[in-house]
């Protein structure tokens, strides 16, 4: 009677729920259409669909909750349906991340309305993977059809823009497909062998990202596509080498890896160090003389890739080799304590001892003095203190709406919960040594991390992160072979409060791409092609008389969509917008003496603007260092003679000198 009692207050408040959020719905449908159906002259067909939709979803919402039992025809064909479950999901999945890219899902961008969208998208999912006759949804097919979804949902957003367009996806992806080319592509252009160009990258990434630039002149869609490759693919393959004992159990492989690379995607994380952690999670359980080697090659590759990288390798590697569930046996102590001593030595060999070797070589040959290493205290400050903090950026505002401490909380707090309730309770048995570790390691990699997230130009998502991200996932695997496992097999004997705090760690992944997808809307190729034929006619004037720099937009080149003209590799955007936020008055002597000088015949840049912004905008301080330090200088000395808003162009052209807003002061050189 009591149980009964319980189920149908539940049923109420779950109603009661339902209906205050069909509220909301409605008075978003109200707010979109009403101001349409004022002007409209025939009916709405649209509003008929929306409309429909959300009394299709309600009514059958209402059934679940009230008359189940109508469903379970339904639940019996299902049943029968076999192998073509996971690729009924698929296509769910790839129909949703469609409708999230075209035009009409607009409609679809408020809150409620997306939510009610995502929703049935999900619900039909975790349905077709259950596989009980009388019930429509159990654990299994909530974990199964939940991650499944996801995954393919995320993975087809990713590869959306492997596409031919020939500028820039967004603010400095062109620039970058550019910088990617400089390893192996230097042909490609009309600029002296012998002379380096400079780049913000790390080799690791030039290597990886300029990989398809072996083969010669690409197309543009095929670079795109192999960066949303390494985007996304070596996620999952890193859950497949952390995950090893499941191998015999494809499924279950399956799954983990395709949830590690969710995991990893709420960074997101840069591919170098997936790569680097590939090659720590392939050295376990096997033998030191192989694997010294790669937790070495690991920390190199790290290190080339980004400096503040050079720890993260030597640190997994004692993470796992000291977790280890097959060394933490009394017996194994003193094996566990030497492998890791003889593991993070590698790491620290790889990361730092040899890098450092090799730059003595290179400067002793070319007779160079040494910068202050990182791990000076010279290096340390410089490094911290080259650009200022935001530590605003912590809280909510107005570049990121969660802030990085909320948004950090959402993505690992219910997974790092769990694992300490494992630990508390000796699910996961872990020693004094092994649960100190944990946490010094974790959390000297979360203290970084928010460090760095908070530097101008960051904290508008979690990937500096990244170093942290990939420990909890290493964690996570530990903990999976220590007990996890048979605890999320038998979540139906623990209470509602485990229940929920589980399927928080393992879904909250899964619908971050889906409530943050925008649309992606490109102008038409009649349009594209009038622009591009624009700006290719500019370009060609402008190389008549003299140089042409082309601050954006460097793919063009690249790529062959303009005329192969002489590159003038300083003043890129991005290396400018990085000593824009350093406040790097050397850096930009030179560049104001050029613009005074009017060296350039032409520059290619974004539209560029005098107004000062603020904290209260998206990104408003770095707006402000780039309006001070490049807008204002540059359109003191040069005038826009095209602008195209939509492409993201702008074509300036020498002016005589005069301030571009009154009032505003020019940098006075002699011409």
């Amino acid at each position: 009677m009591k149980q009964k009692t319980r189920n149908l207050v539940i049923r109420f408040l779950i109603t009661g729920l339902l209906f205050i959020f069909l509220y909301k719905v409605g008075q978003e449908i109200d707010a979109w259409f009403s101001p349409l159906l004022k002007e409209a002259t025939r009916i709405s067909y649209s509003l008929l669909a929306t409309i429909g939709f959300a009394g299709i979803v309600s009514i059958l919402a209402l059934l679940a909750i009230w008359k189940s039992s109508v469903f379970i025809p339904l639940h019996k064909i299902r049943n029968r349906l076999g192998w073509l479950r996971w690729f009924l999901i698929g296509l769910l999945a790839i129909g949703l991340a469609a409708f999230f890219s075209i035009t009409f899902s607009d409609i679809f961008g408020s809150t409620y309305l997306r939510l009610l969208l995502i929703g049935s998208f999900f619900s039909i999912s975790i349905w077709v993977a259950s596989d009980n006759t009388e019930v429509g949804f159990i654990w299994s097919g909530v974990m199964v059809g939940g991650i499944l979804f996801g995954a393919i949902f995320a993975l087809a957003i990713s590869f959306r823009e492997a596409v031919g367009y020939p500028f820039s996806l967004g603010w400095s992806e062109g620039n970058l497909l550019w910088d990617y080319s400089l390893l192996y592509g230097r042909r490609l252009y009309n600029y002296p062998l012998e002379n380096s160009i400079p780049s913000l990258l790390g080799r690791g990434r030039q290597s990886l990202w300029g990989l398809p630039f072996l083969l010669g002149a690409v197309p543009i869609e095929v670079v795109r596509f192999w960066s949303a490759f390494v985007f996304t693919i070596p996620y999952i393959f890193l859950g497949f080498y952390l995950f090893p004992e499941e191998r015999n159990h494809f499924g279950e492989w399956l799954l983990l890896g395709l949830w590690s690379f969710l995991f990893l995607n709420q960074g997101p994380i840069y591919t170098p160090l997936v790569l680097a952690a590939i090659l720590v999670a392939a050295q376990r359980r096997r033998t030191l003389w192989l694997g010294f080697p790669l937790v070495a090659l690991a920390g190199y590759y790290a290190q080339i890739s980004r400096s503040t990288w050079l720890f993260a390798p030597a640190m997994w590697a004692v993470l796992m080799t000291f977790l280890d569930p097959a060394l933490s046996s009394d017996g194994m102590r003193k094996k566990r304590w030497m492998r890791s001593i003889i593991l993070g030595v590698a790491g620290l060999f790889g990361g730092y001892v040899l890098p450092e070797a090799l730059k003595r070589i290179q400067a002793s040959v070319n007779s160079k003095t040494l910068n202050p290493g990182l791990l000076s205290v010279e290096g340390i400050s410089s490094k911290v203190g080259r650009q200022p903090l935001l530590w605003s950026r912590l809280l909510p505002n107005a570049t990121n709406g969660m802030g990085i401490l909320l948004g950090l909380l959402l993505a690992v707090g219910p997974l790092l919960i769990l694992l300490v309730y494992l630990i508390v309770k000796k699910r996961w048995r872990l020693d004094v040594w092994q649960k100190l570790a944990l946490g010094g390691i974790l959390g000297a990699f979360m203290v970084v991390g928010l460090i760095i997230s908070v530097k101008i130009g960051g904290g508008n998502n979690l990937h500096n992160l990244d170093m942290f991200l990939v420990g909890t996932l290493i964690a996570a695997c530990l903990a999976w072979e220590a007990g996890l496992k048979q605890w999320v097999i038998s979540i139906n004997t623990q209470s509602i409060w485990i229940k929920l705090l589980t399927l928080a760690a393992a879904l909250y992944p899964v619908v971050q791409p889906m409530i943050s997808v925008q649309p992606f809307i490109l102008p038409s190729k009649a349009e594209t092609q009038e622009v591009l034929t624009s700006v290719q006619n500019y370009i060609l004037e402008g190389n008549k008389t003299g140089e042409v720099l082309l601050m954006d937009q460097r793919q063009l080149l690249t790529f062959g969509f303009i005329p192969n003209i002489p590159l003038i590799p300083e003043y890129e955007k991005r290396n400018m917008m990085d000593m824009a936020m350093a406040e790097d008055v050397n850096y930009f002597e030179q560049f104001y003496q050029d613009i005074a000088s009017h060296r350039f015949s032409m520059i290619l840049s974004e539209p560029l603007h005098t107004g000062f912004q603020g904290e209260q905008y998206e990104f408003g301080n770095e707006n402000d260092a780039w309006v001070k330090w490049v807008s204002i200088p540059l359109l003191c000395y040069y005038e826009p003679v095209e602008t195209y808003p939509v492409f993201g162009v702008q074509i300036l052209a020498p002016k005589d000198l005069e301030a571009p807003v009154e009032g505003v002061l020019c940098p006075a050189f002699e011409n």
